[in-house]
């Protein structure tokens, strides 16, 4: 594995299942080094979501380690350097949307001044001010994506971010995502459901099944196929995918 001393460093990871005797991940290692989006697609219940909720703290584990930048994990969570979208993100209703961005900088003591900024070139130039009840469900999912954002994280974790967009909204979303994570140097772990999605975002892709979950697919994604210009590649890659799925 390349020196954990660059980005997300996972090794001998273990999770406990609550339902089952057997762990939902054992001895897992992975590692995303600074710069690099890796996407993780799997069938409903495989542990995607819950390896997110493991780096962050809220699920417990049972053995192994988790560092970013050759320190255990729970000093960049505590500095503001990692930030995490869920599949269910709550921005604070009596804030505007703006006003929920800033916060988070605020509390972090982190972030650029180029909030505003991302937010309009999510879409939301006339929503700036409104608050979260008066948004719709895509609406509400770029300024969640955006809140991410706000802080410019070193890691950053985000569960199905694009999923209530539109085609063309998500194209867009796809853009600013790669442009901030090249810009900042992220490490990115960008959980989806969706095969295409996976193709135009990720630098590299896993696919994980089984009991406990492990990786049955790990490739890299060259950048042509991000941009759809090489159509056989990335219909190979595709086809690659919904095979390790079955």
């Amino acid at each position: 594995m390349p020196s954990r001393d660059s980005g997300l460093y996972i090794q001998g990871l273990t999770i406990p299942d609550p339902e089952k005797p057997e762990p939902l991940f054992e001895n897992l290692d992975l590692h995303v080094p600074r710069g690099q989006v890796l996407a993780i697609l799997g069938r409903s219940g495989c542990g995607k979501t819950t390896l997110l909720n493991a780096i962050v703290g809220e699920v417990a584990v049972d053995g192994g380690s988790i560092e970013f930048d050759g320190e255990p994990i729970e000093s960049a969570r505590e500095d503001g350097r990692v930030s995490y979208q869920n599949q269910n993100p709550l921005l604070l209703p009596w804030l505007t949307v703006r006003q929920n961005c800033h916060l988070v900088r605020e509390v972090s003591h982190r972030g650029a001044d180029t909030v505003d900024e991302t937010l309009i070139q999510l879409g939301l130039k006339a929503k700036l001010d409104r608050y979260p009840n008066t948004l719709s469900g895509g609406m509400y999912q770029r300024a969640a994506f955006g809140r991410a954002m706000s802080v410019n994280p070193h890691l950053l974790l985000i569960d199905e971010p694009f999923s209530a967009l539109d085609e063309i909204t998500r194209l867009a979303a796809y853009d600013i995502l790669r442009r901030k994570v090249s810009e900042y140097d992220m490490s990115c772990l960008f959980v989806t459901h969706d095969v295409t999605e996976m193709l135009r975002v990720a630098t590299r892709c896993w696919v994980i099944g089984g009991h406990p979950a492990r990786p049955t697919l790990d490739f890299e994604i060259e950048e042509d196929v991000r941009s759809g210009k090489h159509g056989l590649a990335e219909s190979e890659h595709r086809a690659r995918i919904i095979e390790a799925l079955l």
